[in-house]
């Protein structure tokens, strides 16, 4: 599985360095969704969700980057 950032207007894949690509296969693996909220929080990426990519095309998940019991390093809990 892969843990991506994708941009819910344009479609895109968070690449680094604000930079969004089409190819999620290229995108930068976070690894832990705690880790792309941290990251999406710590670049002001607004508009970017967590996007789960499995190993089988046919499954994926996706959900805002502050969802409910989300805690990130930029604010209290």
């Amino acid at each position: 599985m892969r843990v991506v950032l994708r941009n819910e207007a344009t479609g895109l894949f968070y690449a680094g360095c604000q930079k969004w690509i089409p190819d999620p296969a290229r995108a930068l693996n976070l690894e832990t969704v705690e880790r792309a909220q941290e990251l999406s929080v710590d670049e002001h990426l607004e508009g970017a969700e967590v996007f789960l990519r499995y190993d089988d095309p046919g499954l994926r998940s996706r959900f805002p980057r502050h969802f409910r019991g989300a805690c990130c390093r930029a604010k209290a809990c």
